[in-house]
Protein backbone atom coordinates (compact mmCIF):
# COMPACT_ATOMS: atom_id res chain seq x y z
CA UNK A 1 0.00 0.00 0.00
CA UNK A 2 3.01 2.24 0.73
CA UNK A 3 4.09 1.92 -2.75
CA UNK A 4 0.93 2.42 -4.82
CA UNK A 5 0.65 5.55 -2.17
CA UNK A 6 4.30 6.71 -2.84
CA UNK A 7 3.76 6.05 -7.02
CA UNK A 8 0.79 8.23 -6.73
CA UNK A 9 2.46 10.97 -5.19
CA UNK A 10 5.61 10.97 -7.69
CA UNK A 11 3.02 10.65 -10.55
CA UNK A 12 1.34 13.91 -9.01
CA UNK A 13 3.93 15.59 -8.53
CA UNK A 14 5.34 15.29 -12.12
CA UNK A 15 2.75 14.47 -14.50
CA UNK A 16 2.53 11.78 -17.20
CA UNK A 17 3.61 13.89 -19.84
CA UNK A 18 7.23 14.81 -19.13
CA UNK A 19 9.29 17.83 -19.52
CA UNK A 20 7.82 19.54 -23.01
CA UNK A 21 9.10 18.90 -26.23
CA UNK A 22 11.87 21.18 -27.13
CA UNK A 23 11.74 23.89 -29.50
CA UNK A 24 12.63 22.29 -33.25
CA UNK A 25 15.95 23.60 -34.99
CA UNK A 26 15.88 25.39 -37.93
CA UNK A 27 16.37 23.64 -40.82
CA UNK A 28 19.78 22.92 -42.22
CA UNK A 29 21.58 22.89 -45.28
CA UNK A 30 25.52 21.29 -46.09
CA UNK A 31 28.69 22.72 -45.49
CA UNK A 32 31.55 21.71 -46.16
CA UNK A 33 35.15 23.08 -47.33
CA UNK A 34 38.95 23.30 -46.53
CA UNK A 35 41.00 24.64 -43.90
CA UNK A 36 44.85 25.11 -45.04
CA UNK A 37 47.48 26.38 -42.88
CA UNK A 38 50.19 28.73 -44.64
CA UNK A 39 48.86 27.34 -47.71
CA UNK A 40 49.10 23.45 -46.49
CA UNK A 41 45.83 21.56 -45.51
CA UNK A 42 45.44 22.00 -42.06
CA UNK A 43 44.40 18.23 -40.63
CA UNK A 44 43.19 17.35 -37.27
CA UNK A 45 41.75 20.62 -36.40
CA UNK A 46 37.88 21.38 -35.15
CA UNK A 47 35.85 24.08 -37.08
CA UNK A 48 33.10 25.04 -35.14
CA UNK A 49 30.00 27.18 -36.88
CA UNK A 50 28.70 29.79 -34.11
CA UNK A 51 24.99 31.39 -35.25
CA UNK A 52 26.17 35.30 -35.33
CA UNK A 53 23.35 38.40 -35.33
CA UNK A 54 20.12 37.26 -36.65
CA UNK A 55 21.48 33.86 -37.47
CA UNK A 56 18.78 30.89 -35.66
CA UNK A 57 20.70 27.78 -34.53
CA UNK A 58 22.68 26.06 -32.69
CA UNK A 59 26.46 25.49 -33.01
CA UNK A 60 27.63 23.31 -35.88
CA UNK A 61 31.35 21.33 -36.58
CA UNK A 62 33.28 19.15 -37.96
CA UNK A 63 36.58 17.66 -38.01
CA UNK A 64 39.60 18.10 -41.16
CA UNK A 65 40.97 15.23 -42.55
CA UNK A 66 44.36 14.59 -43.96
CA UNK A 67 43.90 17.18 -47.20
CA UNK A 68 42.38 20.07 -44.72
CA UNK A 69 38.40 18.97 -45.85
CA UNK A 70 35.76 19.61 -43.70
CA UNK A 71 31.81 18.62 -43.36
CA UNK A 72 29.46 20.56 -40.96
CA UNK A 73 27.22 18.42 -38.43
CA UNK A 74 25.01 20.55 -35.66
CA UNK A 75 25.77 19.99 -32.32
CA UNK A 76 21.94 18.34 -31.46
CA UNK A 77 21.48 16.47 -34.58
CA UNK A 78 20.97 17.34 -38.24
CA UNK A 79 23.71 17.86 -41.01
CA UNK A 80 24.76 20.98 -41.80
CA UNK A 81 24.23 24.00 -40.46
CA UNK A 82 20.95 27.05 -40.76
CA UNK A 83 21.32 29.31 -43.59
CA UNK A 84 22.55 32.43 -42.20
CA UNK A 85 26.20 34.30 -40.81
CA UNK A 86 28.34 32.54 -38.64
CA UNK A 87 31.77 33.40 -36.21
CA UNK A 88 33.95 30.51 -37.05
CA UNK A 89 36.62 29.29 -34.84
CA UNK A 90 39.60 26.54 -35.74
CA UNK A 91 40.90 24.81 -32.96
CA UNK A 92 44.08 22.18 -33.05
CA UNK A 93 45.14 20.80 -29.75
CA UNK A 94 48.56 19.49 -29.56
CA UNK A 95 50.60 17.48 -26.72
CA UNK A 96 53.75 18.57 -25.54
CA UNK A 97 55.65 16.72 -28.60
CA UNK A 98 53.85 18.79 -31.23
CA UNK A 99 51.51 15.77 -32.12
CA UNK A 100 47.73 16.20 -32.62
CA UNK A 101 45.20 15.78 -30.03
CA UNK A 102 41.98 15.00 -31.04
CA UNK A 103 39.94 15.52 -28.22
CA UNK A 104 35.82 14.12 -27.17
CA UNK A 105 33.64 16.16 -25.63
CA UNK A 106 34.04 14.86 -22.03
CA UNK A 107 37.79 15.50 -22.03
CA UNK A 108 38.55 19.41 -21.27
CA UNK A 109 42.47 19.93 -23.01
CA UNK A 110 44.39 20.54 -20.09
CA UNK A 111 43.49 17.10 -18.84
CA UNK A 112 44.57 15.41 -21.79
CA UNK A 113 47.95 17.44 -21.71
CA UNK A 114 46.72 19.27 -24.84
CA UNK A 115 47.58 22.62 -25.87
CA UNK A 116 46.22 24.90 -28.36
CA UNK A 117 48.63 25.80 -31.44
CA UNK A 118 46.81 28.48 -33.69
CA UNK A 119 46.45 31.92 -32.87
CA UNK A 120 43.23 33.47 -31.15
CA UNK A 121 42.52 35.30 -33.75
CA UNK A 122 41.06 31.82 -35.48
CA UNK A 123 40.90 29.69 -32.19
CA UNK A 124 39.16 31.73 -29.81
CA UNK A 125 35.38 32.64 -29.84
CA UNK A 126 35.81 36.03 -28.36
CA UNK A 127 38.68 37.09 -30.85
CA UNK A 128 37.96 35.29 -33.82
CA UNK A 129 38.49 37.09 -37.33
CA UNK A 130 36.87 34.10 -39.17
CA UNK A 131 33.36 35.04 -40.76
CA UNK A 132 31.14 32.63 -43.06
CA UNK A 133 27.84 32.84 -44.19
CA UNK A 134 25.73 30.05 -45.70
CA UNK A 135 23.40 30.09 -47.82
CA UNK A 136 20.02 29.23 -48.41
CA UNK A 137 21.25 26.06 -51.03
CA UNK A 138 24.33 25.54 -48.24
CA UNK A 139 27.53 25.89 -48.81
CA UNK A 140 30.27 23.45 -50.83
CA UNK A 141 33.81 24.60 -50.99
CA UNK A 142 34.38 27.09 -48.19
CA UNK A 143 37.83 27.66 -48.01
CA UNK A 144 39.75 29.29 -44.68
CA UNK A 145 43.51 30.25 -45.04
CA UNK A 146 45.53 30.44 -41.65
CA UNK A 147 48.69 31.89 -41.41
CA UNK A 148 50.52 31.96 -38.24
Amino acid sequence: MKRTAALFLVVGLFGCGGAPPAKPLPTTVPVSGKVTLNGQPLADAMVTFRPDGETKGVDSLGMTNTAGEFSLDQIRGGQGASPGTYRVTVNRFVASDGKPVVLDAATPPADAGAVESLPAKYSSAGETTLKATVAQTGNDGLKFELKK
